[in-house]
This record gives C-alpha cells, structure tokens and sequence, in this order.
C-alpha cells in the first residue's frame, strides 16, 4: 500500500498514512505536480486512467503524485521517476511554486499541500494506459477555453494551480 505523508498545520511532517486513508479522511499531507510544456509554451495534459479510484477520466498536468520524502531534492528525483512511469519519458524540472488546497472529489477529500514543478520537453511521449488513457498538448488558450466551458473535465488540484499560475 502507498503511504502518504501527514502534515501538521505548520506543513512540518508528522506521520505517516495510506494514501487512500488519507483520501477518505481529509488528512492533510503532501502531494506534487509536474507542469510539461514544448518550446512554443504549449502545455502536456493527460488524461487519467479511467480505473482510477481518485479522479479517473479527468484531465490534469502532466504528472502528479505523492512523496516519499520531504526533502526538496528527493521530491524532484521522484516526480521525475513517476513521470517515466508514467509518461514514457523524464526531462529536468525546476520548482515553481507550492500551494496548500482542499477540496471534495465525491466521497474522498484533497487536502494537500502541492510542490509544484515546470520543465520543458520535446519528444515521443509512451503513456503507461494503467496511469493515463490519452494525452494531448494545449496551448493556453485552449486550455483557458476548455476550463471555462467545462471545468468538471478536470482534476481539482489541476483547476486550482491554474489559477495559481495565471491560466
């Protein structure tokens, strides 16, 4: 079973917990996004595995998961393992920023605070279908259309850093 790691109100660690546990309780833990974009500023989506018991069928960044360190240089080293997992592929990725969200998926409860990381990637992309069902890459407009007109298409964290960054 995939632990998560607790946060106390101050965002330090303070345990340990499995992850869908977490998901049912609305435990505070922590959790990362990875941002891709190509050269021309378009953005990677993926589709998630429709199997999935958290938001499966929704679009999202290119790559989102959970720790298993809060150390800021391991958190880097496994978000870009889980992006070869689950994308086919790994480029280098910068921190960009961090945000603390809640918000209720039907019966399981995202209280995360999210690292978020950026990079850049041109290439072949060989989503693993256990993980992601399709792909596609977007230019902002798009995605600013696509999240105006249909916002239930879409991860809540995902929704959330968008405002974050300014898309």
């Amino acid at each position: 079973m995939k632990e998560v790691l607790l946060l106390d109100e101050s965002g330090a660690v303070c345990g340990r917990c499995e992850k869908q546990k977490a998901h049912i309780d609305g435990l505070y833990h922590l959790a990362y996004s990875v941002i891709i974009k190509d050269t021309k500023g378009n953005m990677l989506l993926q589709r998630r595995a429709v199997e999935k018991y958290h938001s499966g069928g929704k679009w999202s960044n290119a790559c989102c998961s959970h720790p298993d360190s809060d150390e800021p240089e391991k958190i880097k080293e496994h978000a870009k393992n889980r992006m070869l997992e689950e994308l086919g592929f790994t480029c280098e990725i910068e921190p960009l920023t961090e945000f603390s969200y809640r918000a209720v998926v039907g019966e399981l409860v995202e209280n995360e605070r999210d690292m978020v990381f950026c990079g850049e990637y041109e290439g072949e992309v060989n989503p693993d279908a256990q993980e992601v069902c399709d792909y596609r890459w977007v230019s902002p407009k798009e995605l600013s259309d696509w999240t105006g007109s249909s916002p239930e298409d879409f991860s809540p964290w995902f929704l959330r850093l968008l405002q974050i960054i300014g898309i």
